[in-house]
């Protein structure tokens, strides 16, 4: 039962100890309410072992602390050193005809990145740390989450926040807060 939720786990317990209660009433001649208790934590075992288990995603991989990350040849371009060999990934932003790289990863975006890019009034609605963009080594895909902003991260139009991290691929756009959206480019 370990890998049964804590409610699934409350539930069934519940149900069992509703239908032995419900047995023993049935026995002592308490028939009616014997028989509800036991059809209710039939019911109750019924519903939970119905109820999906969900398994948490797991994290993305995260390079070792031996992983270097060093600014690349040209602009939005990775050089990830690590034990065993070398990776070249070439990422950035285009928003409002001006590119922003991605020069760490993981790399988080928020008001700052922005300055010059949007009007200053515009500003106060995207949050100080508003997504964070990184890159999972096992499925070779860039991930993008929101940080519990208060305007949202869209990913083509998709509110993800709360969602954890989400693919990024090459075209997607990103809404900051819906004032800015934002094309992700790799290559």
């Amino acid at each position: 039962m370990s890998s049964i939720e804590p409610e699934k786990t409350v539930s069934m317990i519940v149900g069992v100890i509703l239908v032995a209660f419900g047995f023993l009433l049935v026995f002592i001649d308490l028939i009616v309410l014997g028989i509800l208790l036991i059809i209710g934590g039939g019911l109750l075992i019924s519903t939970a072992m119905k109820r999906p288990t969900i398994q948490p995603s797991p994290p993305p991989y995260i390079p070792s602390s031996e992983t270097k990350v060093l600014p690349g040849p040209r602009e939005g371009t990775i050089t990830l050193v690590y034990p065993g060999g070398t990776r070249t990934l070439i990422a950035l932003l285009q928003a409002n005809g001006r590119n922003i790289p991605i020069t760490n990863l993981p790399q988080t975006f928020g008001r700052s990145n922005f300055v010059g890019i949007l009007d200053p009034s515009s500003l106060d609605y995207i949050s100080g740390e508003h997504f964070t963009i990184n890159y999972d080594f096992t499925s070779n895909n860039f991930l993008i989450w929101d940080n519990n902003s208060k305007n949202g991260t869209y990913l083509n139009g998709v509110d993800i926040r709360g969602k954890g991290p989400q693919i990024l691929k090459n075209g997607d756009v990103i809404s900051v807060a819906k004032i800015l959206n934002i094309r992700f480019i790799s290559y």
